[in-house]
């Protein structure tokens, strides 16, 4: 069997090249890579593992179908993450039954662990989870979304206006403005002392 460790080292377009010329070495290389940050960002839309899971299964089944006639401009996770959440959005608003599920989208509850996470990147650490729950009510919807994909999928904030559809200089005033809001529920609360805010509050900037 072909190694896919040669994968690592190589950019996205050559590994897109690869895939588009019907190499499946590289196409499952790929489908390893991305299924638990697909599975994880899916896990804020609906709690149904089986459909997440489905999802994922159609999104590379439309990766491998396009791949000849697919370009690479962005990121991969870029495009598996654009088709991923408008294939969930589908599937959640076609199902009654599931449509629940896409009316709690972003529940504070989903949202705990990736806030959590992001303020461990930033070297903060809040020691009481009732404070992350309840620091996640400052944000609007789209602030959760955004800041999540921003600072836990990494995609760039060009990337994250062409997926959720809105011009980038809106996406930083969302951003901005959640992490303002984070700020001050942490400051007010006294969990954390004002100057150990300033990286949170200003690292949006990086692309």
């Amino acid at each position: 069997m072909k190694g896919k460790g040669k994968f690592d080292c190589w950019s996205d377009r050559e590994l897109w090249e690869s895939i588009a010329s019907g190499d499946q070495f590289a196409f499952s290389y790929l489908y390893e890579k991305s299924a638990d940050a697909l599975f994880g960002y899916g896990h804020k839309f609906s709690n149904d593992r089986r459909l997440i899971e489905d999802v994922i299964q159609d999104v590379f089944v439309i990766l491998w179908e396009k791949r000849q006639r697919l370009t690479i401009h962005h990121s991969l996770k870029f495009y598996i993450f654009r088709i991923f959440r408008r294939e969930i959005i589908q599937r959640l608003q076609g199902n009654k039954t599931l449509r629940q599920g896409l009316d709690n989208f972003m529940e504070e509850s989903s949202w705990e662990a990736s806030i959590q996470e992001v303020l461990i990147q930033r070297q903060m650490t809040i020691d009481s989870d009732r404070h992350v729950r309840e620091s996640l009510k400052v944000l609007t919807k789209r602030q959760r979304e955004a800041i999540y994909l921003k600072y836990i999928e990494g995609l760039s904030y060009d990337e994250i206006s062409a997926l959720m559809d809105v011009k980038v200089p809106y996406l930083y005033n969302v951003v901005l403005k959640g992490l303002k809001s984070l700020k001050e529920y942490f400051v007010t609360h006294g969990i954390a002392h004002i100057s150990r805010f300033v990286p949170l509050l200003f690292f949006w900037k990086g692309a």
